[in-house]
């Protein structure tokens, strides 16, 4: 009974250590994303890119996590977020001319360096007018 019990406990604890290095995805690849209600054929803006990173010094995080939608602003307008951005950078309204994204792909990248980090989302799409 006691070395079930072990067994039992053991494959918890392992269940808990592996569920709590993953990861979740927000999103990876979206098809249309429009701003606005007309939904007519756009000029082509070319591709666009932009990401929203949070940085981190000894450990302590400036800003909050980075978020999907503020990566989507920075790429309606063709912009990357940098550390300015976690010490009161530009918060505007996103308005960039473009009307919708078309096969926009969403990745995450970052680093660790132990006293200084970087976590993003990263976004690259095509833009229309």
């Amino acid at each position: 009974m006691a070395n079930h019990f072990r067994n039992l406990s053991s494959a918890v604890l392992v269940a808990v250590v592996l569920g709590g290095c993953q990861t979740t995805q927000q999103a990876r690849e979206i098809k249309l994303l429009g701003f606005e209600e007309n939904a007519s054929k756009g000029k082509g803006g070319g591709p666009l890119e932009g990401s929203d990173c949070v940085f981190h010094v000894f450990g302590y995080w400036l800003g909050g996590h980075p978020t999907l939608a503020k990566a989507v602003m920075n790429a309606r307008k063709g912009r990357n977020s940098g550390l300015t951005d976690a010490v009161g950078g530009d918060e505007g309204n996103g308005d960039g001319g473009v009307r919708y994204l078309n096969n926009m792909s969403v990745s995450h990248d970052g680093f660790d360096a132990i006293i200084f980090g970087k976590n993003c989302i990263k976004i690259s799409a095509v833009g229309y007018k």
